[in-house]
């Protein structure tokens, strides 16, 4: 039993081995108990058995390139980076912020409790002033969400004044209870 639990708390149970007797098992049945045991760990499961099934080439991504990305943005729509291990949107965007010349009107909010309310006052200023906000880490503050869509949802009226040059850029790392309709 101590062998399970060891494999079952330790820190990469999806990159290790399983114990002994059940090496056998497919990668398959091995996602069915990371899924079991450790439902934080299903993403990186899925890679690796998507990794195995169908190539390398299926799990890697390819590097953002901002100034793509930012071509198709609108002022009423937000940009939202998935986040994933390793990744740091932050530094991306304050270099692109620093190559178009916006590094001073680009606000960053981390998200977490309390921060709501800033991150309302930025977006909301942010509309006016033509400012790039960003918000981190949608997913730490998930009593949040349904106000963002909220806030977003607006954007969709016509009647509603937004600078042109406004950009919402959002960060998550992946989570069920992001708002779809702003994705």
């Amino acid at each position: 039993m101590s062998i399970w639990k060891e494999w079952i708390t330790s820190a990469e149970p999806h990159n290790e081995d399983l114990p002994d007797s059940y090496s056998h098992i497919d990668i398959w049945h091995k996602l069915l108990l990371i899924k079991a045991f450790r439902g934080e760990k299903v993403n990186f499961m899925i890679i690796n058995f998507i990794e195995e099934k169908l190539g390398h080439q299926y799990v890697s991504v390819p590097p953002v390139k901002m100034t793509e990305a930012y071509e198709d943005t609108k002022n009423r729509a937000p940009i939202v980076f998935i986040l994933s291990t390793g990744a740091d949107p932050n530094s991306l965007m304050r270099a692109f912020a620093t190559e178009k010349n916006y590094l001073e009107k680009l606000d960053i909010v981390s998200l977490g409790q309390g921060q709501g309310d800033r991150a309302k006052k930025f977006i909301e200023s942010g509309c006016k002033s033509g400012n790039w906000i960003m918000l981190q880490n949608c997913h730490l503050y998930r009593t949040w969400m349904p106000e963002l869509e909220k806030i977003i949802a607006e954007f969709e009226d016509p009647n509603k004044r937004i600078h042109e040059d406004f950009r919402l850029f959002l960060t998550a790392m992946p989570c069920d209870f992001f708002p779809v309709p702003v994705l």
